[in-house]
């Protein structure tokens, strides 16, 4: 197959490979680029949303991703909740895990979940439903669900979108999780100490854990329950994680920290 290099819509960008599929709606366009033993989604053609090996879909490759799934096994995982599909990275990770898992996904944008299922690998499953919704209006409606994990990835081209530093969205997930059960997010970078996103994760949620990306994003893993090793074992129970989905999450799982000691520590200071 030969390479071929095009050019997103604003020229300034590029992404290597062999574009396969260009769909558009009213939010953008989103692009299918084959790039050797690759298939990527991107909005724009600018960032990829999602990197997945042809040869092993399951299997994650974005670092983010796999510092997301390394929080399933802080609680046991029953009924989990997807704010954001992407390409189905997540999806397809888990329900390679545990095909007994019930999952609801939720996606804005119909366009995206149709690539994803034609070009991604979408597990389809009685197990597993899809909704094309906005995130925060369908959390709101949620009554009486009580689930383990909501993973919450909600971002557009190049921003993550400013509901996951919401308050009340906040409020909206901790109704539909069980007493044990973890807001798990993808944030762009790392709460600013005292700032109102910072003070709004740490009383609204007794344990508010984070791991550091490479690429600079951070992964808060937020929850009421208090009733946790410490983090000395905390981050070898996490690394163990990555035998489950065949990776080697250590170098992550090494950077594991607690929010509120940021707090103790400055305050110490």
């Amino acid at each position: 197959m030969k390479e071929n290099i095009f050019f997103g819509d604003t020229d300034l960008f590029t992404i290597k490979g062999e574009q396969v599929c260009k769909e558009y709606d009213d939010y953008g366009n989103v692009t299918v680029t084959d790039d050797r033993k690759y298939r990527i989604m991107s909005f724009y053609s600018i960032y990829e949303q999602t990197r997945m090996r042809i040869d092993t879909p399951w299997l994650p490759v974005h670092n983010y991703i796999k510092a997301m799934l390394m929080g399933i096994t802080l609680s046991p995982a029953d009924s989990l909740l997807i704010l954001g599909l992407g390409g189905g990275s997540l999806v397809r990770a888990l329900d390679h895990y545990d095909p007994s898992l019930k999952i609801s996904v939720v996606e804005l944008r119909k366009t995206v979940l149709n690539v994803a299922r034609k070009y991604f690998s979408l597990p389809e499953n009685n197990n597993i439903t899809y909704h094309v919704d906005d995130a925060e209006a369908f959390i709101s409606r949620q009554r009486g669900e009580r689930y383990s994990h909501i993973f919450s990835d909600l971002y557009t081209a190049d921003a993550m979108l400013p509901l996951q530093e919401n308050a009340l969205f906040f409020d909206s997930c901790i109704r539909n999780l069980r007493p044990d059960g973890w807001l798990i997010l993808n944030f762009h970078q790392m709460p600013i100490l005292n700032s109102p996103l910072f003070r709004s994760l740490t009383d609204q949620f007794r344990t508010v854990l984070c791991c550091r990306v490479p690429s600079g994003n951070v992964v808060l893993y937020c929850s009421d329950k208090t009733d946790l090793a410490d983090l000395t074992l905390l981050r070898k129970t996490l690394s163990a994680t990555g035998t489950l989905f065949s990776c080697d999450f250590w170098p992550l799982a090494r950077t594991l920290a607690s929010l509120k000691d940021k707090v103790s520590s400055k305050s110490a200071n």
